[in-house]
This record gives C-alpha cells, structure tokens and sequence, in this order.
C-alpha cells in the first residue's frame, strides 16, 4: 500500500518507525515533506555540524554544564545571530528548521530542538521540555533555559 503514495510519503512512514533516529534528521525530514520537496537534508545538517564544531574548538573548559551553556549561548545568539522571532511569530515558516537555519530566527519549539542538537557536540545532553504556551530546554533537573 505505501507505494501508492509518494516518495517522500513512503520514505517519511518508513523514517517515522525508527526507533534510534536523528531529531535534527526527522525534523529536517518533515519540511521536506510537507513544504520543500528538493530540500537538502545533509546540507542543512552539515551547516549544524559546522556551528556545534566551532564551538567545540574554543571551549577551554569541557566537564562545567554552566561553562558550556554560556559558551553555547554566546556562540548560537551573539556570534550566529539566532534569536526568536518576535516580528513574525506566527508566521508558518517559523515551524520548518530550514527557515530557521537560513533567517536566524524562529519560535520556542524550532529554537528549542537546534539548540539541543547543537549542544550534543559539546557534550550537552538537553531535553525539550514543553510548558504551558510555551517551549523550553532542561539541563538534568538543574537548569530550566530559554532559547527564544
């Protein structure tokens, strides 16, 4: 029955029942999907690879969670520039992490699941946790981070 539907579509069902799966992959995935057909998946994630590297590189501290935050924090909002989109927030856009990755800027949920992938790289293990009318990222039970 899958082959009746698209590629995409059969290639999304299978993708779907993973179970070790890459978050940044399926999101990725998901745009594709539902809104950019030709969409690069490697290039997008290979541009995620390339920022959580670099900071990777000047960390001078490696085991300090609050270190890494703060190292992580600088590099994601200062010297890449991504924030959250106040101007915008409702635009559809903000939902698909491709548009986030090219404009910098995106809502709690976007933001939240690139700043936890980032974070892998420099031994961050962060979860997305969801509030009421809101998103954010826990560090274990000590931190509660915000990256809108």
């Amino acid at each position: 029955m899958a082959e009746k539907f698209d590629p995409l579509v059969t290639e999304w069902m299978l993708f779907v029942k993973t179970l070790n799966y890459n978050l940044l992959e399926k999101c990725l995935k998901l745009a594709q999907l539902l809104e950019y057909p030709d969409l690069d998946v490697n290039q997008y994630i290979e541009k995620i690879e390339k920022i959580g590297k670099s900071i990777k590189l000047d960390l001078t501290e490696s085991k300090n969670p609050t270190y890494l935050i703060s190292m992580l924090n600088e590099h994601l909002f200062t010297h890449y520039g991504f924030k959250g989109d106040e101007e915008d927030y409702y635009n559809p856009k903000n939902n698909f992490l491709n548009d986030v990755i090219d404009k910098k800027s995106g809502i709690p949920i976007t933001l939240s699941i690139l700043y936890t992938q980032i974070a892998k790289f420099i031994g961050l293990d962060l979860k997305v946790v969801g509030f009421p009318s809101h998103v954010l990222v826990t560090y274990h039970q000590e931190m509660i981070l915000d990256p809108f």
